[in-house]
């Protein structure tokens, strides 16, 4: 299993019972949508996307290991990656998963 499919898999244990959720291939990764808007992704080496929003995006980046998410030499506003290693027990998972869906809750489905 590639971290990319360990990371999803670990997604998946937390929201798969949520009806709102899909998923999409996207980036290289996987992407997992909240009324069709990005929330959280795995992305192709094994990370966590997390969306947070643009307001929140300082004070999600000083939380142990977040930094910006930077695709395809632009910064993507609104968006942090956090390494596998940031996220090794399920209560910093959640933690991350929890702002990520709240935020993505707010927003007007797609």
């Amino acid at each position: 299993m590639t971290m990319t499919q360990e990371i999803a898999a670990r997604l998946r244990e937390h929201i798969a019972m949520d009806p709102r959720i899909t998923e999409r291939k996207m980036f290289g990764g996987i992407g997992f949508m909240l009324n069709g808007n990005m929330a959280l992704g795995a992305t192709s080496k094994g990370a966590l996307m997390v969306r947070l929003g643009k307001n929140n995006d300082a004070a999600a980046r000083a939380l142990p290991g977040a930094d910006h998410v930077d695709f395809a030499a632009k910064r993507m506003g609104g968006f942090l990656v956090v390494p596998n290693d940031a996220v090794e027990a399920d209560d910093h998972l959640r933690g991350w998963i929890d702002l990520a869906m709240a935020f993505t809750a707010s927003l007007p489905p797609k």
